[in-house]
């Protein structure tokens, strides 16, 4: 009697546990469905739900909700909100103790669940793995677009407006300079030369390796999504937005790398936008339409287009 007795016991208080443990993350979930709201309208006052996220970790680590191996989904959900919340203005560096803990769960989640495309990079609107180091890069990129616009607008001002005088030649002792015998072509052909100098001098520069840094991981999770997601265990096979976000991550890369490594991402590109192009009832955004409507041609060609030009393989 008495042994059942203690058995009766301590099943009442593991089901009150159990039943508390539910509630608070249920509320989890409600203060999470709020922060979903306010990004979704797109809140002028959105810094004030950061206490509620930071708020929601708390209880998360608290409780080992991560460690519930039945509410995967759920939390892929909720990790996904917050990370959306940290990275709400991309060009930023972000909320980064928010960012790291998102990184942090979806490590938890790829670990216990090697093949949860989800946690990689949802077929149906959650973030991963990918979209975290693809936000983290963000800033980098529009440092570098920046400098970029930076620079062509000083070339602009240094160049001679249309239709004005060409400058006086310089004299000494009234004896004119010798007429520069440089024919145009070669004249051009140094000019590009100089160019190709400077664009690969550039490529050295802070922000740039920041962003390759930052954007090979983000490129590497995408294509595991697109493996586990053509595998032979899976149903549907990988989605057009998963293609299409692996092919930005890969073009992105593409545009802050050498021009070896820079033809194979954007090759690797080309070849998922094509991928996406199949899935039915897909469509992909109009700048990538546009991207695969100028450079999308056989594989055989492929490459001989991105030897000729890779400038113009630049995103829009």
């Amino acid at each position: 009697m008495p042994r059942h007795s203690a058995s009766s016991s301590a099943s009442l208080v593991q089901r009150r546990q159990q039943f508390r443990m539910e509630r608070r993350f249920a509320i989890c979930k409600t203060s999470v469905r709020v922060i979903y709201s306010a990004l979704d309208r797109h809140v002028d006052d959105w810094q004030s739900y950061i206490n509620l996220a930071r708020s929601v970790m708390s209880s998360i680590d608290e409780q080992f909700f991560m460690a519930m191996t039945n509410k995967t989904e759920e939390q892929i959900w909720i990790v996904n909100g917050l990370q959306k919340l940290a990275y709400y203005r991309p060009d930023e560096i972000g909320l980064r103790d928010i960012a790291d803990w998102a990184i942090r769960q979806w490590l938890i989640i790829c670990e216990r669940e090697p093949s949860n495309v989800d946690a990689l990079q949802d077929r149906s609107g959650l973030a991963g793995m990918g979209n975290n180091w693809l936000f983290r890069a963000q800033p980098s990129i529009a440092a570098i677009e920046r400098d970029e616009e930076s620079t062509s607008s000083l070339k602009d001002a240094d160049e001679p407006a249309s239709g004005s005088a060409s400058p006086v030649p310089s004299s000494v002792d009234g004896e004119e300079d010798e007429a520069d015998e440089t024919t145009e072509p070669e004249a051009d052909g140094m000019a590009a030369k100089r160019a190709s100098v400077f664009a690969q001098g550039r490529l050295c520069s802070r922000h740039y390796v920041e962003a390759r840094g930052l954007l090979l991981p983000a490129t590497e999770f995408y294509e595991k999504a697109v493996d586990v997601a053509s595998s032979e265990d899976s149903d549907n096979g990988p989605s057009g937005g998963l293609l299409a976000l692996a092919a930005e991550a890969f073009m992105s890369l593409g545009n802050v790398s050498f021009d070896d490594a820079a033809r194979r991402y954007f090759s690797h590109a080309l070849e998922y936008l094509q991928l996406a192009q199949e899935v039915q009832g897909y469509e992909l955004p109009a700048h990538l339409k546009e991207y695969v409507h100028r450079f999308l041609s056989p594989v055989s060609t492929l490459v001989d287009r991105m030897n000729i030009d890779l400038q113009n393989l630049q995103m829009a």
